[in-house]
């Protein structure tokens, strides 16, 4: 049986990249870094390592989605668009290269639609580290791992 993971996170954060890394070939468009969204729909896609992964629309993106809309779509892709009925992981994306961190906000937003026990279910991924230190140095890493620890969520 294969693990279902949802990818969520800000726009341009990387979670179409992280899908084709881990499907180990393009499977799904990525953005050209001129900050406008390009995951449209929610999708999911089938890995060759016993992985459904969901790529979502991203938060806060160029088409002035709602969280809520978003999220309409993201449970309505669970119940059409997979195999499975539920999620096993949630992949929360969070480029440390944007001036602001929306980690905080994505984590609640997260707690109050699916309660506090959804944090169990959390892993953050901090993208695009490398670039991230040459702006910021080694304070964003810490700041954005200091807040998953606050609500409990790996990093």
């Amino acid at each position: 049986m294969s693990t279902f993971c949802l990818l969520t996170g800000e726009s341009q954060t990387g979670k179409s990249t992280l899908v084709n890394c881990i499907a180990g070939k393009i499977v799904a468009p990525i953005g050209n870094g001129n900050g406008y969204s390009v995951t449209q729909n929610t999708a999911v896609y089938d890995t060759s390592h016993q992985m459904q992964l969901m790529d979502s629309p991203g938060g806060l993106d160029t088409n002035l989605r709602t969280d809520d809309e978003i999220q309409r779509e993201i449970e309505y892709a669970i119940t059409k668009k997979s195999s499975k009925t539920c999620i096993d992981a949630i992949l929360l994306t969070e480029s440390l290269t944007c001036d602001t961190m929306q980690i905080q906000r994505n984590l609640q937003r997260l707690q109050t639609r699916f309660g506090a026990q959804v944090l169990q279910s959390i892993i953050v991924l901090g993208t695009k580290p490398s670039l991230s230190k040459l702006m910021f140095g080694d304070n964003r890493i810490s700041a954005v791992s200091t807040q998953c620890t606050n609500f409990g969520a790996k990093f």
